[in-house]
């Protein structure tokens, strides 16, 4: 174990129909089986045996199947996978060369055996960029702000990570590109970026349950940038922080300043409380939240978030369905070690690797 350290279907929704669509694809998720998705090992490291990692971790304790009707962990029932990115730091910086026995996975407190293991600094990632386009994101600098932050994470991706851009405001949240490569089509669709209208945050938050299930690979992120500012959401604060817990990758919230003072009290107030869920988002995600404005530098958040993403785990395991909010805990050996993981996830218990289809 190495320490290293740190180096320098296109078109709009409305909001009744997204919030519809929303719910169908949470059922879909749930109710049916989900494969796990394809894990691109590191290309210097030799390739693991399967059936060891899966067993590399087992434990009576984890699979007790009851014989009552009652679902327990280990209960055969339709599974999907989780994922569960792991970022390992020391003082010195990120921990590199961990292999899958160095991890310990819980689930509501119970030992649960790791059954996929990805590691690797080449493996590629997938990027969801949400913008916000929102009347008062034409205020300041944030516009400007906002395309210098996309340029930077494309110079510095490789050309096998992919990216997705979603925008909201006016009342309207839509995917403007599907999952692309195409880094000019990319850079090609921000200076088409027009901020107006209204700003439906909660809305767009509770739509990242959905986009987070549309990437292969096990390496992703959602990058959410707004200012902060919510007027036209058809859900609640406590809404969208209940629907926070079903994101299914880390979000990165990167909240946007004029660098002016704010206005009246009561603004100030209701957008604190909008800054609150955002926060809370990061967190429970396993992502991080920044303030950016004009004087900050660009460049530097966006190259930690690239490094996090490269020097990332990913755990996997197969879980039943249900509409539980379970508790994720994450270990690893070794001293004076920090571990930022993704605290839950909405399903049933974990079931043996076997059941998996």
């Amino acid at each position: 174990m190495a320490e290293a350290n740190s180096p320098g279907a296109a078109g709009g929704r409305s909001l009744p129909s997204l919030l519809s669509a929303w719910c169908a694809a949470a059922a879909l998720l749930t109710a049916t089986a989900i494969a796990p998705p394809v894990l691109a090992q590191d290309r210097n490291a030799p390739a693991e045996d399967a059936s060891a990692q899966s067993g590399a971790q087992s434990s009576d304790q984890s699979f007790d199947t009851q014989s009552s009707g009652t679902q327990s962990f280990g209960t055969q029932v339709d599974v999907r996978w989780v994922l569960v990115p792991a970022l390992v730091k020391s003082r010195k910086g990120y921990v590199q060369g961990l292999e899958q026995e160095d991890f310990r996975l819980f689930v509501d407190d119970r030992p649960v055996p790791i059954a996929s293991f990805e590691t690797g600094t080449e493996a590629p990632i997938s990027v969801i960029y949400m913008q916000d386009l929102s009347g008062s994101v034409a205020n300041g600098d944030k516009l400007e702000i906002s395309r210098q932050l996309l340029n930077c994470f494309l110079d510095r991706s490789r050309p096998y990570d992919d990216y997705t851009i979603a925008t909201f405001g006016n009342e309207r949240i839509q995917v403007e590109i599907p999952a692309t490569s195409d880094f000019f089509k990319l850079r090609r669709s921000m200076w088409k970026w027009q901020p107006r209208g209204t700003t439906a945050l909660h809305d767009a938050v509770a739509w990242l349950p959905d986009l987070g299930t549309r990437s292969e690979n096990a390496k992703r992120v959602a990058i959410l940038v707004t200012d902060g500012a919510d007027n036209a959401s058809t859900l609640t604060g406590e809404e969208a922080r209940s629907l926070v817990r079903q994101a299914e990758l880390p979000v990165y919230v990167l909240g946007l300043r004029a660098g002016t003072a704010p206005g009246a009290t009561t603004e100030h107030l209701e957008r604190q409380s909008f800054l609150h869920v955002l926060r809370l988002l990061a967190f429970q995600t396993g992502g991080r939240y920044a303030s950016l404005s004009p004087v900050d530098d660009v460049r530097e958040i966006c190259e930690s978030i690239l490094q996090d993403l490269r020097y990332q785990y990913v755990l996997g395991f197969p879980a039943g369905a249900g509409d539980s909010y379970r508790q994720i805990r994450v270990e690893v050996d070794g001293r004076n070690r920090q571990v930022t993981a993704r605290r839950g996830y909405t399903g049933g218990v974990p079931t043996p690797a076997g059941s998996q289809p």
